[in-house]
């Protein structure tokens, strides 16, 4: 399993903590690539000489403000239809590259040969165990995956060593919390950006190559 730092596209600066939501001039909480830099300038001049910042924390704060840089410029693209004209180009697919990309949670999962794409869930504070049920057309449950050694949180569930037939299902994920109730947990598809195709519609390529048409993304993540 592992974590990841969700970027909604709606607040893509949750990574260092700078909100980047559009407010009035006045109000605006957002800090811009120059007055960052100009701020880390007063910083350093201003820092005191028997104790100076190290250069590994200066190295830090230089990589958090690239990262968030690259993220913004992601959501926007996302928002803009794929670079703001509805055109794809290759720089443009290829700053998803890397980044973890999570779709809307009512699409449905592929499953393939027993094994099926990624879920990122939010477990309940002291989880015990979890289950994944995959439902067919008519709602019947015609598989499961029982999740036990967890811990509460954000986590990313890989689908796999489930029994069914090939095909699309609907997956839901309950969990098992500290005082022994039963929780329905919210799932989305998610992966990491592997590659990308330009035509014949721009796509993303995650989990060894299942494609992830561009307007199907939600979300974009820290992978």
């Amino acid at each position: 399993m592992a974590n990841g730092i969700t970027i909604p596209k709606t607040d893509v600066g949750a990574a260092t903590g700078q909100s980047t939501k559009t407010t009035p001039a006045a109000k605006r909480d957002v800090t811009s690539k120059d007055e960052f830099l100009q701020l880390l300038v007063h910083q350093l001049q201003n820092q005191d000489p028997l104790d100076p910042m190290k250069s590994e924390e200066f190295a830090v704060q230089l990589a958090q403000f690239s990262s968030l840089e690259q993220l913004v410029s992601i959501n926007q693209k996302l928002d803009g239809g794929v670079g703001g004209s509805g055109e794809a180009s290759v720089g443009t697919m290829a700053s998803f590259l890397g980044q973890r990309v999570s779709l809307d949670g009512k699409e449905p999962v592929e499953m393939v040969a027993g094994s099926g794409p990624e879920l990122a869930v939010d477990l309940p504070v002291g989880v015990r165990s979890a289950r994944v049920d995959l439902l067919d057309a008519d709602g019947k449950v015609v598989g499961s995956q029982v999740l036990e050694n967890l811990t509460d949180g954000k986590q990313v569930i890989p689908l796999q060593g489930i029994n069914v037939p090939n095909g699309s299902y609907e997956a839901r994920v309950k969990a098992v919390d500290g005082i022994g109730r039963f929780v329905d947990v919210p799932s989305r598809q998610t992966g990491i950006v592997e590659g990308f195709l330009l035509e014949p519609t721009p796509a993303l390529l995650i989990g060894g190559g299942r494609q992830i048409p561009m307007e199907k993304v939600v979300e974009v993540t820290q992978a």
